[in-house]
């Protein structure tokens, strides 16, 4: 085996090994037999070895959440088919990973293997400001315009990494929730929210009436202009009244996108 699973304690809802429930939600196949998803996803590992026969044709590569060494996943990665391209979706949230860590993983400069991901989920790491700026560079390189989606909630990004990612105006849907995000990441954020991306959710952060309102006069200025693209704007417990929750859920197309969850809960 290439991987091997610690065991875990018996209990009634834990599948065995030997059960094909347990491996399909592990891996699906494609008709040539070679592993089209691969979900290792809070499953604890004691020891990896070569994992290109698993991994080298993956479309969707889940290892999130995982026990997995810095060292680990990078060695993981390194056996993606750069080449073919196949990987379109990479899981990455909850190891712990800070801006080093990510050097580590996707080594030098621009990792080819990320040319084809379309959906990058680093969710609930330790990125800060200057992850943010790592992942943000490849991001804007040339070859890198396939990814549209990016998860980065719980990254502790404030204002700076805010501003970082406003940057990546390729990108379609960002989450940015529970970043201690104010009022200026607001300020960097709305611009190219409104004209580039389609959806944004800003959720637990603390851009309060100041940022929101910046938001309804891109919304507003975009809509005049007719470059406005943003149609879900998630913007739950950010602290604005209630006078200026109702103009943001007008400015956006719809009030119910907004409803009342724009004040601190």
């Amino acid at each position: 085996a290439v991987a091997t699973p610690a065991r875990a304690p018996d209990c009634q809802n834990t599948f065995q090994d030997t059960d094909s429930r347990y491996w399909k939600k592990i891996a699906t196949f494609d008709t040539t037999g070679n592993v089209n998803t691969l979900s290792l996803s809070s499953i604890r590992l004691e020891k990896v070895t070569d994992m290109k026969p698993l991994v080298q044709h993956a479309v969707t590569l889940d290892l999130a959440n995982t026990s997995l060494t810095v060292n680990d996943l990078a060695s993981i990665l390194s056996s993606v088919d750069s080449e073919r391209g196949c990987l379109q979706q990479l899981r990455l949230g909850g190891n712990c990973l800070t801006q080093d860590d990510l050097q580590t993983i996707f080594g030098a400069g621009s990792p080819k293997f990320l040319s084809s991901v379309s959906s990058l989920d680093l969710r609930y790491n330790n990125l800060g400001p200057e992850g943010a700026e790592y992942i943000v560079q490849w991001l804007m390189e040339r070859e890198q315009k396939c990814c549209k989606v990016l998860y980065v909630e719980g990254t502790k990004l404030g204002d700076e990494g805010a501003a970082s990612v406003a940057r990546v105006k390729t990108l379609e849907e960002v989450y940015l929730g529970s970043n201690n995000i104010g009022p200026a990441g607001a300020a960097a954020l709305a611009p190219t929210a409104v004209s580039s991306w389609r959806k944004l959710y800003l959720e637990g952060n603390n851009i309060g009436s100041e940022g929101a309102l910046v938001f309804v006069d891109s919304l507003k200025n975009a809509s005049k202009k007719g470059n406005k693209t943003l149609e879900r704007l998630y913007a739950d417990n950010n602290g604005m009244s209630k006078e200026v929750n109702l103009k943001l859920g007008n400015a956006v197309g719809s009030a119910t996108l907004i409803g009342d969850g724009g004040i601190f809960q």
